[in-house]
């Protein structure tokens, strides 16, 4: 018996030491999200008490874009979306300055009445709509900001 390694046994132990982690970071990360998620429908605040959330919501026009700086390791989509996550924030990085991976634009409600949405492209679920106030209470963002979409001189109310 030869103490070389086969290219079978070589190629096996490879994907093993890359998916049994991969499989336990991935794990971590949706029972993660699910328990915030749940945390959030059973948690309500004080009546009277504003949110930074209220505040975005308030001040949001269609048109705008929001910004999001995403934690990579609880991305809870998939590894490859995680990676994708570190793939986009690693060049745009200059100094200590803020930097973006994920981007929304910020879109009408159905009727004149209803809140202003969120159009945004997932690897999960693709391209969705989802209203805004929801979208920043899910969110698990490091940074989140509102661009807004302005002509020089106009007056936003």
């Amino acid at each position: 018996m030869s103490s070389t390694i086969t290219p079978l046994r070589f190629t096996l132990t490879s994907l093993l030491t890359v998916s049994i982690p991969t499989t336990i970071w991935y794990y971590t990360a949706q029972t993660s999200r699910s328990s915030h998620h749940s945390s959030l429908l059973e948690t309500s605040l004080p009546p009277n008490v504003v949110t930074v959330s209220d505040m975005y919501v308030d001040s949001a026009l269609p048109g705008d874009v929001l910004a999001f700086k995403r934690r990579w390791h609880r991305c809870a989509a998939s590894p490859l979306a995680a990676a994708a996550c570190v793939a986009q924030q690693k060049p745009f990085k200059k100094g200590e300055e803020e930097h973006y991976d994920h981007f929304g634009i910020i879109i009408p409600g159905e009727t004149a009445y209803s809140p202003v949405r969120v159009l945004e492209a997932t690897p999960s679920e693709g391209v969705r709509v989802m209203d805004l106030d929801d979208r920043l209470r899910y969110s698990r963002s490091e940074a989140i900001s509102l661009l807004p979409l302005s002509v020089p001189g106009e007056r936003r109310d």
